[in-house]
């Protein structure tokens, strides 16, 4: 009788920010200063809830890639360059799946105007 097996890989760590947005994780990833944490903040405030601020933990599994945070003691906390360390909407403690990856350029800064 043959048992399908599911392989498991070892987790990467990559630096960048994890969110939960309507339903969606999100990967947002680019070079230091680019506005990944400026982009999850501004997400966050229309609703997002972090899940990973600068380090976060992946791996696939049937084909999807999922996400979590890489240490435990900063859920809820993120990290704007200049502002320091604020307290934000914590999501999930469990890995979500990933579906959108944003990478930011490091040549390109980040301006978010609100529309409203």
């Amino acid at each position: 009788m043959h048992q399908t097996q599911t392989r498991f890989h070892k987790p990467l760590c990559l630096h960048g920010n994890l969110v939960y947005y309507q339903g969606f994780g999100i990967l947002i990833t680019g070079a230091p200063g680019s506005g990944k944490s400026w982009l999850s903040a501004y997400l966050i405030n229309q609703g997002a809830e972090l899940i990973a601020d600068d380090m976060v933990m992946l791996y696939q599994q049937a084909g999807i890639w999922y996400g979590y945070l890489a240490n435990s003691s900063y859920r809820g906390i993120l990290h704007l360059r200049n502002s320091g360390f604020i307290a934000v909407p914590a999501g999930s403690s469990h890995s979500i799946p990933i579906h959108t990856h944003i990478l930011l350029s490091a040549s390109t800064k980040l301006k978010i105007v609100p529309l409203s």
